[in-house]
């Protein structure tokens, strides 16, 4: 592609039509040369409204190579880009060229100033006698804004505005528009939730401004049923999560599942199905902490296969992160897989967990990949997602969290590794778990805004009332009396709930998960339970990758020996895994597997997964090891044709960078000695790490 200027006259280029340049460049993308270069480009802008030919000049402005020589010029034509985009009538052009707009950081940096102000003003509601096409035009423009606003490219308050003055009567391509916009701006921003009135009147459940009699809502009844009572259903469970008040919590997952009864009985959706149970298992994790409903786990695991299986555009549990969607949906199947047998009588500790994996789940499936502004006015691809860290959802969370640190340092005790301060320390994460759990089953006093939140007795626990806010999210900025213990317990526990938002809300780990389930889709055995099971141990190994590159020599001091074994690596997994909270049968060094012993085994009811643990001081990639693969996938002879190998890298950083965490993953198909494939999901951790202070 050629993207330097043309010195030549363009005279002829510059009076030619957009027609003339779409002719001759058939069959390829157009370049700045065949527009004339950047003068004739800009002059020609005004004439390509309505155009197909934007898209394709959005598409070329979007090229970064585009303004290494000329910035100056590309920041004009961006902005009569963006003047051509606002003059668009047509819909579909419009669409297309905005979303190339939308995709690139160069050209929404300068281009979000010219757009967000005019788009908002097109966006308002369609007057009665507006065109469909004028009513799909205006829908477009209000989803655009959402998604500036979104990114942090304009305030929110003038886009609030126009969602509160929709009256109920609009089209239904324009009212679909204002319930998407509407749940965007709940999940994102909490004081949006005045704006459910307006979702309401889409839906027909509250009477139009002006009106009122419900029933003059929608002008065109097109507008389904099952898609306003699933929107509006996962309003309510966003709501009871966020709640501080049971009473109130309760309201919620009731009104959710009262919103789904239309798409139940009239559209047998599976998401609709999965949203109604999810709502009822909240209910009794709530009320008693423990499953009524025997056949509900079952239920739920039925519906999320169907569900899988759908076109994600339709679902309302799938979102734009597919990859991650999935393995948050496996992992919260196998949960209640192994928490069943433990949810028949009531255990807060085990529903804690459950609710928190459906916390995540809501998180993971309700963000979306965006190029936000920084404060310096720059375009950073970022990750966002619900605001759920308040309210219920965050209690169930910071209670999952001590009972893993517990359970940690029960770990460290039994095994006789642990420190003086974890023995210490044992005792005192007990008490804030068991205070925990009291204001979890019974949260009589309420909560209290974070101005009123104390801090804990010095004997070690919390009261009631002040669990859920002073510990452990906020104390870290309390200035009060603690004990050694009660700090260590209150940082590490910090620590567990920041790293595990962080690694939900990472595009690096949205990519090693989707680059992991693409290559396992070639395996026959990568179906149903399997699958569920593979994409949970998947998370678990990407999620030790990213955890062991965040930290420094003193959390793990082997990954900086270059002496380092197996063992270390296999001791430090099995830590990371059983205090993890996510499995309970992990074993290590297995013996009489197919002949041989395994580094490490997942149980799963009815068959076994298996990770074999390497160190190799060679530069050769560990996908290339072909003996280390071929043991991997030894393993599977009696189990699912799926393996793992993990490879503790001893290369010092003289000798070869250290990897980027993107390179660490790969699916490897192994053949058997009958030619049949296997396949090996194959990581590499990096050891031989250099302290940044000996640099």
């Amino acid at each position: 592609m050629t993207h330097g200027d043309s010195d030549a006259p363009a005279a002829s280029r510059t009076a030619a039509s957009a027609d003339q340049i779409l002719l001759r460049c058939q069959g390829r993308t157009p370049t700045l040369t065949d527009f004339g270069g950047w003068t004739d480009l800009i002059a020609l802008l005004p004439e390509l409204v309505d155009h197909p030919l934007l898209i394709a000049v959005a598409h070329l402005m979007a090229d970064p190579a585009m303004t290494e020589h000329s910035m100056q010029q590309a920041t004009d034509a961006a902005g009569h880009l963006a003047r051509a985009i606002v003059a668009t009538k047509s819909p579909t052009i419009f669409r297309d060229t905005v979303d190339q707009v939308l995709a690139s950081d160069q050209l929404l940096v300068a281009t979000a100033g010219v757009l967000s102000a005019p788009l908002l003003a097109q966006s308002a509601q369609p007057s009665r006698g507006a065109s469909r096409r004028e009513a799909l035009r205006a829908a477009d423009a209000l989803e655009v804004s959402v998604q500036l606003r979104l990114g942090n490219w304009a305030p929110r308050w003038d886009l609030f505005a126009v969602l509160a003055a929709y009256d109920g009567r609009g089209p239904a391509v324009y009212g679909r528009a204002v319930l998407r916009a509407v749940v965007a701006a709940i999940e994102q921003w909490t004081e949006a939730v005045d704006l459910l009135p307006a979702a309401r009147r889409v839906a027909g459940l509250e009477a139009p401004l002006g009106t009122a009699d419900p029933s003059q809502s929608a002008s065109d009844p097109a507008l389904s049923d099952s898609d306003t009572g699933l929107a509006l259903s996962r309003i309510s469970v966003l709501l009871a999560l966020r709640s501080t008040d049971k009473a109130a919590l309760l309201t919620h997952l009731d009104d959710a599942v009262r919103y789904l009864q239309p798409a139940l009985e009239d559209d047998d959706r599976p998401d609709a199905h999965v949203t109604a149970d999810i709502a009822l298992l909240l209910r009794d994790l709530l009320v008693t902490g423990s499953i009524a409903d025997a056949d509900l786990p079952g239920r739920i695991k039925a519906n999320v296969r169907e569900l899988l299986h759908l076109d994600p555009g339709r679902s309302h549990w799938l979102g734009q992160r597919i990859a991650a969607a999935h393995a948050a949906w496996a992992k919260l199947a196998v949960q209640l897989s192994e928490a069943y047998e433990h949810l028949s009588e009531p255990s807060w500790y085990q529903a804690a967990a459950v609710i928190d994996d459906v916390v995540a789940l809501y998180r993971t499936t309700g963000s979306t990949h965006i190029f936000r502004r920084t404060e310096d006015g720059a375009a950073i691809h970022d990750i966002v997602a619900p605001t759920l860290e308040a309210g219920f959802a965050d209690q169930a969370g910071l209670m999952r969290h001590l009972q893993d640190h517990v359970r940690h340092l029960e770990l460290l005790c039994n095994e006789g590794t642990a420190t003086p301060d974890q023995i210490a320390d044992l005792p005192v994460a007990v008490a804030l778990r068991d205070a925990a759990a009291e204001q979890f089953r019974d949260p009589a006093g309420g909560y209290r805004p974070k101005s009123e939140a104390g801090m804990p007795p010095e004997g070690g626990g919390l009261s009631a009332s002040q669990t859920a806010t002073a510990f452990p999210r906020y104390s870290l900025e309390e200035s009060g009396p603690d004990t050694p213990s009660q700090a260590r317990v209150r940082q590490a526990v910090a620590v567990r709930i920041s790293g595990a938002r962080a690694f939900s809300r990472s595009l690096v780990v949205d990519e090693l998960l989707d680059r992991a389930m693409t290559g396992l889709r070639a395996s026959v055995d990568y179906v149903d339970d399997i699958a569920e099971c593979v994409n949970l141990v998947t998370e678990l190994l990407v999620m030790f990758l990213w955890d062991r590159n965040q930290i420094g020599a003193s959390e793990a001091p082997y990954l900086y020996n270059p002496d380092a074994d197996e063992d270390d690596l296999a001791k430090d997994l099995r830590q990371f895994l059983r205090a993890s909270g996510q499995l309970n049968g992990v074993d290590s060094e297995v013996r009489h597997k197919a002949g041989g012993r395994v580094d490490v085994e997942f149980g799963f009811p009815g068959f076994s997964l298996f990770v074999e643990l390497k160190k190799d001081a060679t530069r050769k990639p560990v996908p290339d090891k072909k003996s280390y693969l071929d043991q991997a996938a030894s393993y599977q002879v009696a189990d699912p044709r799926i393996g793992f190998l993990l490879v503790l890298k001893l290369v010092p950083a003289e000798k070869a960078p250290k990897p980027h965490l993107l390179d660490c993953l790969e699916v490897v198909e192994v053949a058997d000695a009958n030619g049949a494939p296997r396949h090996v999901v194959a990581l590499t951790l990096s050891g031989a790490l250099t302290k940044p202070s000996d640099m």
